[in-house]
């Protein structure tokens, strides 16, 4: 039996559909202490350049020592200033690894504290159980689960760390889709964002541990905004595309030939927005190619006819998961919250 009362969205502190046409501030980036994991790579080091643009510290934490050595040194000598960026080489398959990046990350800070943490770190690549299993190797040895290690159990470690460092931010509230009258806008935050792909929601033939393991960091994201407000965490999702860019490896760019992708810029101005706006909570945001809606179908589907496309290239998705909700999880929340209530009493 589903409860139909919306007030649930309020009390899990659910922002309202996003205005992709409404504005927003580069200013309420400045001053925030960031980190970032994978963010030498391709996405990652794009982001990471864009926040620090707009005045934000970013913690880089990646496997690949060069390259994101080779970031940092790059904005430092860009900005003339060394608190821009710092490196800490990780690998996030290693508690250990993460746990050291985590604790760096809060001694680099400023304030002494974490005010947003971007979960990107992920893998691709071959993957053995998409193809035909004609032969087993001798001995029996297990198949390469990498790219499910670090898509799925990296992420969750780093979701583990994040929701302790974040609900103890030096300086930070409880994060609120309407903050109190009266307020004022701080570089304080508590923001997770959870960096998931098309293949969250639709399947990538061929690859089905990747496409499995976008898959959980959806679901992730949709079970873990009902109760991150317990904490005053703020937790959003980012779904891009194949990204016209080096994201795309050479051996798949001859299957997209002819199609439309997602352009980086607008990839990274949706994170932006998610990661700077602190009333946006619990959206998910997919970004994709050029898009037009289908009357008939309710659908968005690819534009390819110049004179009717919509040019729809990021919307939210799953916008409306706890619009109606089972009585048990309503009641589990309210049970979480008092408990919670009952804590901060002691």
């Amino acid at each position: 039996m589903a409860d139909t009362n919306t007030s649930f969205e309020s009390v899990i502190n659910l922002s309202e559909h996003l205005d992709l046409s409404e504005s927003f501030s580069d200013d309420w980036l400045n001053g925030r202490h960031v980190l970032i994991t994978g963010g030498a790579g391709a996405l990652g080091s794009n982001f990471v350049r864009r926040w620090a643009k707009a005045g934000a510290t970013l913690v880089i934490g990646d496997r690949d020592a060069e390259k994101g050595s080779q970031l940092v040194a790059e904005l430092r000598q860009e900005f003339q200033r060394d608190h821009v960026a710092f490196f800490v080489e990780c690998d996030i398959v290693e508690w250990k690894s993460q746990v050291n990046l985590f604790q760096e990350a809060a001694r680099l800070s400023l304030h002494g504290g974490i005010d947003a943490v971007i979960a990107n770190a992920g893998a691709g690549g071959p993957d053995v159980l998409g193809l035909p299993n004609r032969e087993l190797p001798r001995p029996h040895a297990p198949p390469d689960i990498s790219t499910t290690m670090t898509n799925y159990v990296g992420l969750l470690y780093t979701v583990h760390l994040a929701s302790y460092y974040l609900a103890h931010n030096p300086g930070s509230t409880p994060c609120s889709p309407k903050p109190p009258v009266g307020t004022t806008r701080t570089s304080r935050d508590r923001h997770l964002l959870l960096v998931g792909s098309v293949a969250s929601l639709t399947p990538v033939v061929g690859r089905p541990q990747y496409t499995g393991s976008k898959h959980a960091v959806l679901g992730i994201f949709r079970a873990l905004r009902a109760t991150s407000f317990l904490s005053g965490i703020r937790v959003t999702l980012l779904c891009p595309y194949f990204v016209d860019s080096a994201m795309v490896a050479p051996h798949i760019k001859p299957l997209l030939e002819g199609t439309k992708l997602a352009e980086m810029h607008d990839v990274v101005e949706a994170a932006t927005r998610l990661v700077a706006d602190e009333r946006i909570s619990g959206r998910a945001l997919v970004v994709g190619p050029p898009l037009q809606r289908s009357e008939s179908q309710g659908l968005l589907v690819p534009g390819f006819d110049p004179g009717s496309i919509d040019d729809i290239r990021i919307w939210d998705c799953y916008a409306d998961d706890y619009q109606k909700v089972q009585i048990f999880t309503r009641r589990l929340v309210n049970a979480l919250r008092q408990q919670e209530l009952a804590n901060e009493l002691k």
